[in-house]
């Protein structure tokens, strides 16, 4: 170092237990330099505390960090085929599809995680013409016997904790039967 009096000494990166609640954790991290020595040997730091950048800013003795809580950012719903082949009026079979429903989070600790909700999610049909194509309950969607026709958009609206997102099904209905 020639005449710098900003060098680096370390750069840490930390890992926080999932136990560990939100909220700022104060005097943390330190680092006191023993002795700092140039390529010729000669000592020009000795027993200093060093500055600590942190969310702050710099120029702390000790560092803080930061625990952010898990931030829930959105909903992702889909099913293997998004289509139903209704032939109940051919030999009484029902046709379903089972919706899966995924929140997206984001915390300080891994990044950005998925995890199922699909058994507290809510899933209804966005128009009531719908129900003549098919029926949802429990974000199963359904066509049977006392389903009379076929489209290419019945919308299903899913819903979890203030999210929301549509999701498009064809149901597929015979024009005559004999």
């Amino acid at each position: 170092v020639h005449g710098g009096s900003a060098v680096s000494v370390v750069s840490l990166t930390l890992v926080i237990k999932s136990t560990v609640n939100a909220g700022a954790l104060q005097s943390v991290v330190g680092c006191l330099v023993r002795d700092m020595v140039n390529a010729g040997g000669l000592k020009y730091v000795q027993n200093t505390f060093a500055t600590v950048n942190d969310y702050r800013g710099s120029g702390n003795q000790y560092g803080e960090i930061l625990v952010i809580s898990t931030a829930n950012i959105g909903v992702y719903a889909y099913t293997s085929i998004s289509e139903l082949v209704n032939i109940a009026a051919l030999n009484s079979a029902l046709a379903s599809q089972s919706i899966a429903i995924t929140v997206f989070s984001v915390n300080d600790r891994y990044n950005i995680g998925d995890s199922t909700v699909t058994s507290s999610s809510v899933c209804s049909f966005v128009d009531s013409s719908s129900l003549q194509t098919a029926s949802v309950s429990s974000c199963v969607v359904t066509a049977g016997a006392t389903h009379t026709r076929g489209t290419s958009n019945v919308l299903v609206n899913v819903q979890w904790s203030g999210f929301n997102t549509t999701l498009q099904f064809r149901v597929w209905y015979p024009q005559s039967v004999q």
